[in-house]
């Protein structure tokens, strides 16, 4: 009997001694845990304020580009010296927006003269390392941005001939350079325009029914800036244009950016989260 609470008694000590070593260690890691999460929290604190601190300094950039523009009527790195100014400010616009999903936000500055010809569009970004903004694309007014970064510039005036397809160059930004590459221009023909001036055409110029295999009543042609004149003498169906385009936007959707006319109160509030 004795020896049967002897040994209930050291299995008893043995497992609260267990216990009581297991609640410790599971203190201790915890503890520990603790230590991490503290140290994690630390450092992404750190990084939310230099990263706060940096897009400060580039939506400071963005200000003063706008401001001195209303002020001295010079924008940066393109200079104005028309004398409708006045009309030029009220009628400019301006958005500011991630263009290249970099997660830092561009510039983009909608210059409108009054003329189709001259209306224009410049995109600026901030060199961090050089602590100032620069022009990193320009082209014409109305620019399709997509959400990798690749820019579709129109040309100023239509093509009756493409329909309502609004021929454009294609532009895409390399990496390494951080400037924009041509990668191609493209027009297009529409059937409608074809049934009301085939009366007046060789046939040559007839509408390619044969290649318009989606019956959309477009064709595509693009001349790919590579010196050869058989692509753009090629028509595409949809599916073929299609596919070249996705091989540079990555089948990205177009960015639809917010612009303001250039008042102070806007240019203020730049920066700013809703």
């Amino acid at each position: 009997m004795y020896r049967n609470k002897l040994i209930l008694l050291l299995v008893t000590s043995t497992l609260i001694t267990a216990c009581g070593m297991k609640q410790i260690t599971d203190v201790s890691d915890d503890n520990e845990n603790e230590k991490v999460e503290v140290q994690s929290e630390v450092v992404e604190k750190e990084v939310e304020e230099e990263n706060a601190g940096q897009k400060e300094e580039m939506y400071a950039a963005y200000r003063e580009i706008l401001t001195n523009f209303l002020e001295s009527s010079e924008l940066l790195d393109i200079g104005v010296t028309e004398p409708e100014i006045e009309t030029i400010k009220k009628d400019s616009l301006f958005a500011v927006f991630d263009q290249d999903g970099d997660g830092y936000d561009e510039l983009a500055f909608r210059y409108d003269d009054g003329v189709i010809a001259g209306m224009q569009e410049h995109v600026y970004d901030y060199d961090f390392e050089k602590h100032t903004a620069y022009l990193k694309f320009s082209g014409f007014y109305g620019l399709d941005y997509y959400e990798n970064g690749a820019i579709a510039d129109g040309i100023s005036h239509g093509n009756f001939k493409a329909g309502d397809f609004w021929p454009y160059t294609l532009y895409v930004i390399n990496k390494d350079t951080n400037k924009y590459e041509e990668k191609g221009f493209v027009d297009a023909y529409c059937v409608d325009f074809y049934e009301s001036e085939k009366e007046f055409m060789t046939e040559e110029d007839a509408f390619p029914f044969d290649v318009d295999k989606d019956g959309n009543g477009y064709v595509y042609y693009i001349d790919k800036n590579d010196g050869s004149d058989e692509d753009r003498e090629t028509p595409l169906d949809d599916d073929e244009y299609q596919a070249w385009l996705t091989s540079f936007t990555d089948g990205t959707k177009i960015i639809e950016p917010d612009f303001y006319h250039i008042t102070e109160e806007y240019i203020s509030n730049i920066g700013k989260k809703n």
